[in-house]
This record gives structure tokens, sequence and C-alpha cells, in this order.
């Protein structure tokens, strides 16, 4: 719920938690970590096992860098849940809209993060996505994704998605113009080998205005 107001604070957002028993589905934990116009909540993703969530903020700001945005993680024990670190791109900048889009591996081991309206050299909002991995409690960045052949305005990163090994990615750039089909939208798969990330698959079906990718 992105557009939560929490405590007076308009738009920080929140993310919510339900889990389901033998008596149906109920709200665990209501989400909460930032400022106002953070829009927490704006993308979520949960660990296989349910104890870890990572949750887009891209509303957020870097001192003063706006819309810089962040990812921030939650971790669950029993039942209570607890806000941990919040991920931020070391290359960030104002409007990259970093935590539009969020996704974990099976072990939340690893994190990919899109910053959708970030700026590629001088190709504005082409868009970027982040990898981050994690020894024992420890978060470090791992690589940035971009589409080798993107251009501006494709915003790439809108959409992320991870396996299981988190060894794999699946990035969409809903505005892409392959082709000449103007907003078609793409879709780049993206490995890891090696330590070495690389995205040389590209899937762009559809007509103009299709907008592939989005999701």
């Amino acid at each position: 719920s992105h557009l939560a107001d929490v405590s007076g604070q308009v738009d920080q957002g929140a993310a919510y938690v339900f889990i389901h028993t033998v008596s149906g589905w109920f709200q665990q934990e209501k989400l909460v970590n930032g400022v106002a116009g953070d829009y927490l909540g704006y993308s979520v993703a949960l660990s296989d096992n349910g104890d870890n969530a990572i949750v887009g903020a891209p509303g957020s700001d870097d001192g003063t860098v706006s819309n810089i945005g962040a990812a921030r993680l939650f971790a669950r024990s029993g039942s209570v849940w607890s806000a941990g670190v919040s991920l931020q791109p070391t290359d960030g900048a104002a409007d990259d809209w970093f935590g539009r889009s969020v996704a974990f591996d099976a072990d939340a081991s690893v994190a990919l993060v899109g910053a959708s309206l970030a700026d590629v050299g001088k190709n504005t909002e082409q868009g970027e996505a982040y990898v981050f991995s994690r020894t024992g409690a420890s978060w470090s960045p791992q690589a940035v994704l971009v589409d080798p052949n993107g251009v501006a305005d494709n915003e790439f990163g809108v959409s992320v998605a991870l396996n299981d090994a988190g060894n794999v990615a699946l990035v969409g750039a809903y505005l892409d113009d392959s082709y000449t089909r103007v907003d078609q939208g793409a879709a780049l798969v993206c490995r890891n080998s090696g330590g070495s990330w690389t995205c040389p698959s590209k899937m762009t079906p559809g007509a103009n205005g299709d907008r592939f990718g989005v999701s």
C-alpha cells in the first residue's frame, strides 16, 4: 500500500503480511520503515520460506537527493517481524526510482532491484537493475544489469524476477521500441556465469503499444 499514511507521514507507505491457518487468512504484521513520500510497498517479494521480505520504496530520498529510491529488508522470527538494512545503489541519482521492482532468490541470499528511471550514460530513463548478494547478515552490491542494446526511455527494470538459485534474472523493459515498434516492450534474460552477469537474450513479441514486460 505505497500511498498509505503512517503516523501523519503522507505517502510513507506500508506492506501487509498475511498468513494462512486452518481458520483462513489473517493479517500478521504491517511493515513500515521510512518517512513521508517513500512509497514503501510499491513492490514486494518474499523468500520461499516466507521469513524474509524485500519491499521497494522508490520515492525514498538520500539526503538532498530526491527519489533515488531504496529497497528495505524485513525478517521474521517466530511471529515477530523486524526491519533490517536498506539497499541503495552506490551510483544512484535523483528520480532513478530504485525499488520500483524487487525480487529474491529462494533463500533471500540474492536480491534484484529495478531502477527503471535511471539514466545510462546520456540515455535518459534507459533503466537499470541491481544485483545484491548476502554473506551472513551483510549485503553487498554484485552487479548492475543493463540492456546492452538499450536506448533512452526503455525503462528497463520496471519489472524483475529471479530463479531459485539467484543466477538467472528476467527484467522487463516495457517501453522498448525494438524493430521500430513503438512501446512494444521487451523482456531480457540475464545470467550469472562465474560471477559475471550478462544479458544475452531479449524477447520482443507483440506490436506497437503492447508494453510487453510491464510485469
